[in-house]
């Protein structure tokens, strides 16, 4: 499983576009749209898929030849094997990055990456994301009640949107 290190981007939607969507005129919940709203979307995209939506630097621990557990990487940086950098190449293999180090496949090695979605490549994306925060943002007092009670944003037509940046399953 990839980890955070540090975010590079701002989030994909911004206040002002969920509020939009949202139709709300108000700035008396800007802190709520910012700090769970727009999160929780993007999160929920994430998990949705498999890829990064907000840009940012990851590191995994993988074993050498095996693809990275998340999909939309822009760069592999670093390769350490035992805490020593080692040489590698890239390749992919339909959405996924398979990192590879000639002699050492097989060994487990931290990986340090750059992913992220470029959300005006997908549009869909940001469709997805924009319904997800408005659905949100309205049923709020449902996310509130706790992981027991909440109730999915519909499925039947918004994932579509999301297709063109999900990661298939290895098995």
């Amino acid at each position: 499983m990839a980890t955070l290190v540090s975010y590079t981007s701002d989030e994909p939607l911004t206040v002002d576009e969920v509020k939009a969507h949202c139709r709300v005129d108000s700035d008396d919940e800007d802190a709520y749209i910012t700090h769970v709203v727009i999160p929780g979307a993007r999160s929920l995209a994430e998990s949705r898929t498999g890829s990064i939506i907000r840009k940012g630097t990851f590191t995994e621990t993988i074993a050498l030849g095996e693809a990275l557990s998340v999909g939309q990487v822009i760069s592999v940086d670093t390769v350490e094997i035992d805490g020593v950098e080692v040489a590698f190449t890239v390749a992919g293999k339909g959405r996924r990055t398979i990192v590879q180090s000639a002699g050492n496949e097989g060994k487990e090695a931290v990986v340090s990456f750059t992913a992220g979605t470029d959300v005006a490549q997908y549009p869909g994306v940001k469709s997805w994301l924009l319904l997800a925060a408005a659905w949100m943002y309205n049923h709020r007092e449902i996310m509130a009640a706790g992981p027991n009670a909440f109730n999915e944003m519909p499925k039947s037509y918004v994932d579509a949107l999301l297709v063109q940046i999900e990661v298939p399953s290895p098995f």
